[in-house]
């Protein structure tokens, strides 16, 4: 009797669930996986081009709020919107409130109050305050938040206490943006400058000397009864040969603003040995034959302010001239301020401009490339 054949599947293992799955609905399942892998590729290309979109937006509204140069220019980047805003019309402001949307309306709004600010415009400063504060209730520059809305400053540390290994800082202070801003409209309009800090009047009688810088034109200064040393002086070598002494004199330094600095525009002239015109001559180490006695005038480097040339042992050089074009009052105290230009100041910030060699002009002072010489010089 022959033996019962054995099952033909005997010995061979059952298909796994997932294979028998993946077999009968393989063509469905790539289908699917293709859709969600075109649809998260599609989101991703459509989510960068709403980003794209928005970012260029915003782009061109922080330069029509003068912001753009921050994003540029390094030496910029630090710059506020005080700073940003002084190249911006008020005009030009208010006309791009109508043409932006209301995520960035506050921001414009709160522009145009800063720039009010800086004009002393106080009633449109508070006016479009209010008008932040009425049109978006809930906005960041509104609510009141438990944060610093200002800069901390370090606090002083007690002379008798042993000096802490890290800074200590003021407390912050609750507010909003708009807060603040009000009680800067407040300080502003309370501010009074001190008499000390007052452009002095250039007295009637004042004694004036006028110089002429050939093809670039006149200035006249003022010489103020203040320092008498330095006035008569000036006055003797004006008056001498017909102004002799500064014919021919070429201006031998300007200092001016850079790219990476601001720098307040000054000039000088004087030294006898710029009358040459082979500049390999020109010094600035000759001794000088007209000092005199330092005198302390009380003066400060106003824009248009006529200083001497310190000199060694507490001297003062009559005859050789700082004139500070812009104001420039961390020279107070160094030099001796006895006049102001009353005419022509124009004419000095124009002689700032010249041109310089590159290294000079890196550098933001320099002899200018330019012979730039006294023509005449006479008392009026």
């Amino acid at each position: 009797m022959s033996a019962t054949p054995p099952p033909t599947h005997e010995g061979t293992e059952s298909p796994n669930p997932f294979e028998i799955l993946w077999e009968r609905y393989r063509s469905l399942i790539l289908v699917v996986v293709t859709a969600i892998l075109l649809a998260l590729i599609g989101n991703t290309v459509w989510t960068y081009m709403e980003q794209d979109a928005v970012s260029e937006e915003w782009a061109e509204f922080t330069v029509s709020i003068g912001l753009g140069d921050s994003y540029v220019d390094l030496a910029k980047s630090g710059d506020g919107l005080t700073e940003a805003l002084k190249g911006i019309e008020l005009a030009d402001l208010e006309a791009q409130v109508g043409m932006s949307n209301d995520a960035q309306k506050p921001y414009v709004l709160l522009a145009i109050a800063r720039k009010a600010m800086m004009t002393k415009n106080w009633e449109r400063a508070e006016s479009s305050l209010a008008a932040i504060e009425s049109g978006y209730p809930k906005h960041d520059l509104v609510i009141v938040t438990e944060g610093a809305m200002q800069t901390r400053d370090p606090k002083k540390p007690d002379p008798d206490e042993p000096l802490a290994a890290e800074p200590e800082w003021e407390d912050t202070v609750d507010g909003s943006a708009i807060a603040m801003m009000r009680q800067q409209i407040a300080a502003a309009k309370g501010f009074t400058l001190p008499a000390s800090f007052a452009k002095p009047e250039i007295p009637a009688d004042a004694k004036k000397v006028k110089f002429t810088l050939g093809d670039y034109g006149s200035f006249t200064i003022a010489l103020m009864p203040n320092a008498p040393l330095h006035t008569e002086k000036l006055i003797e070598l004006v008056s001498a040969d017909d102004g002799a002494w500064f014919k021919g004199v070429a201006v031998d330094e300007v200092r001016r603003s850079t790219k990476l600095r601001e720098t307040p525009y000054a000039m000088h002239f004087g030294f006898q040995s710029t009358k040459d015109d082979i500049r390999s001559k020109w010094t600035t180490t000759e001794p000088s034959s007209n000092i005199v006695e330092f005198e302390d005038t009380g003066l400060s480097h106003f824009a248009g302010a006529v200083s001497a040339r310190p000199e060694a042992e507490g001297k003062s050089c009559a005859d050789r001239l700082w004139i500070s074009v812009d104001d420039d009052a961390n020279n107070d105290g160094s030099r001796v301020v006895f006049g102001f230009v009353v005419e022509g100041l124009d004419i000095l910030r124009t002689v700032c401009e010249a041109s310089l060699d590159i290294q000079a002009e890196e550098q933001g002072q320099g002899q200018p490339t330019e012979n730039i010489r006294v023509t005449a010089a006479e008392v009026l």
